[in-house]
């Protein structure tokens, strides 16, 4: 995994690294995805996406996901990116103090518990990934420039 160019923080579209996803995470080599290869591989890209978004897209495109699937699921997730400002702007909301930063409590409590929920574990794969340790502060400006080009 470790050359692999299908880890990436910032939402991938190029086809050659969705392909490379599709097929690292198609386990047994049939060419479908199962719900858990779907999710690990669309996050690899670096789209974010709740259990719940994932159920939903299972229940649309069935158990299993072909490329073509995989390609459209990505291309739905890519319609709802947001750009730099408006991730800063969210940012800033929780912001109490205007110092740039978000403590550990309010993001957790946000993100499972407002809008798409992400679940406790879900989140605390987040704080794994972006190297937070609970109860710290996250600088908000640093996250969102490694999560998304600046536009």
């Amino acid at each position: 995994f470790g050359s692999s160019s299908c880890f990436t923080m910032a939402p991938s579209s190029d086809p050659a690294e969705q392909r490379e996803c599709f097929d690292l995470f198609d386990a047994d080599g049939d060419g479908r995805l199962t719900r858990p290869e779907l999710g690990v591989a669309v996050r690899s890209l670096g789209h974010t996406l709740t259990g719940q978004a994932l159920a939903e897209m299972h229940a649309e495109i069935g158990p299993l996901a072909t490329f073509d699937e995989f390609k459209q699921v990505l291309a739905k997730l890519a319609k709802g990116v947001d750009t730099y400002d408006d991730l800063m702007a969210a940012f800033k909301v929780f912001d109490r103090d205007s110092a740039g930063s978000v403590p550990e409590t309010d993001l957790r409590h946000i993100l499972t518990s407002v809008g798409d929920r992400l679940s406790q574990d879900e989140f605390d794969e987040i704080l794994r990934s972006v190297e937070m340790q609970p109860g710290s502060n996250l600088r908000y400006q640093d996250f969102v420039r490694m999560m998304k080009p600046a536009a």
